[in-house]
């Protein structure tokens, strides 16, 4: 089914589901829709286009709308929050224009809002943190999506989800957000969103899984109160202005497998308790100094440890029985290590980018290192390493 959608769609008020009515045979369609309302419209992934009537507001007993990767503009109408046994929102991925309707308040038993990737104007409505029963918010990628986020959310107790992504959102979240207990996805990156994180982050929030705010102007130190998050596997806070020292308590965090808190301010040095768990270590472009803890070399795991542009000092360990068999890159460029590069990194199979360039590194390079057959980029200059003889 592709092209406009039909106007004759909107007289169909005695079916219970668009795609349950297309399979019924032509003998049981009047004995159905004589007991049967309209519930479920999936014109989903159709290759549709054109506007979404105002009409579809006659449709009182729809439960799920979902449009989602068509080619629909225009805005939605004022008259949505006449569907008031809504559950499902699903418009994502179309071209849809204008401000999110303030009336979709009145939708009290709507669980789901899919908005993402529209040309979306305007702010988040006030009147969404009057939805008790909204449990996910994605309205991400929409460029002109403005404002902050309304304090008002911070009411909605069963809320779970929310996904903003680079849009213009301003200002701090408001700290009431993270009094939800429910909440375990906050993805809220490329955006402007200024202010500190809570002191009693994680406390009255245990549960988030991921927890994303890369790219935006998040100042301050990171609390120790995230080692209370037990179920977090990615915390991604690069590119902010985070301050401080890297916060006491994250290798306790059983379940992490990206902390990515690169372009910051953080300083001090790296916890050698960060040996206990196994995770991807970005932590570039900070003030870090110091020698990388051994422990680092030994988490089998590993795929990522990026530590380049800081002022990291020492020789990298040499200890025999040290292996890092999953290592993918490894950029330790722009510090001040030295020594020898360590032999056993030519037996990381799986290595694809080595940079090493711009520190104090002494010895012979290792001509070995023709043995990583995934290898694509070398770049050991700027040192004081000589040829294997």
């Amino acid at each position: 089914m592709e092209g406009h959608n039909p106007v004759s769609l909107f007289r169909l008020l005695l079916i219970q589901s668009f795609t349950v009515w297309l399979a019924m045979s032509s003998s049981n369609i009047t004995d159905h829709t004589r007991r049967q309302r309209v519930t479920v419209l999936d014109l989903g992934h159709m290759g549709l286009q054109g506007t979404i009537s105002r009409h579809l507001s006659n449709l009182s007993f729809l439960v799920v709308l979902d449009r989602q990767n068509n080619s629909f503009h225009g805005s939605l109408a004022h008259e949505f929050g006449h569907l008031h046994r809504l559950k499902g929102l699903w418009l994502q991925y179309n071209y849809l224009e204008g401000t999110i309707p303030t009336s979709l308040h009145q939708c009290r038993r709507l669980r789901v809002i899919y908005l993402a990737d529209n040309n979306v104007t305007g702010g988040i409505p006030e009147e969404l943190g009057m939805l008790p029963e909204l449990r996910y918010l994605s309205i991400g990628e929409n460029y002109n999506l403005l404002g902050t986020i309304p304090l008002s959310l911070g009411n909605i107790t069963k809320w779970e989800y929310l996904a903003v992504e680079r849009s213009g959102l301003t200002v701090s979240i408001p700290f009431a957000i993270f009094n939800l207990i429910s909440l375990w996805y906050i993805f809220l990156p490329q955006n402007i969103i200024s202010g500190t994180l809570p002191d009693d982050l994680c406390l009255n929030c245990p549960n988030p899984e991921e927890f994303v705010l890369a790219y935006n102007q998040i100042s301050g130190p990171l609390h120790s109160m995230l080692h209370l998050c037990q179920e977090l596997t990615q915390l991604v806070l690069y590119n902010n202005s985070l301050n401080g020292s890297i916060a006491e308590g994250i290798e306790s965090l059983p379940k992490l497998e990206k902390f990515y808190i690169g372009n910051n301010k953080i300083a001090g040095t790296i916890p050698p308790s960060l040996g206990n768990i196994s995770f991807q270590v970005c932590r570039n472009l900070n003030y870090l100094t110091g020698a990388i803890p051994q422990e680092i070399f030994n988490i089998s795991s590993l795929q990522y440890i990026c530590l380049d542009f800081n002022d990291l000092s020492g020789n990298l360990p040499e200890t025999a029985g040290l292996r890092l068999p999953n290592l993918m890159l490894l950029q330790l460029q722009y510090n001040q290590l030295g020594g020898n590069i360590p032999a056993y990194l030519s037996n990381s199979s799986r290595l694809t980018r080595l940079n090493l360039e711009v520190n104090l590194f002494t010895g012979h390079m290792l001509t070995n290192f023709g043995n990583l057959q995934l290898l694509q980029e070398i770049n050991v200059g700027d040192n004081q390493l000589t040829r294997d003889p």
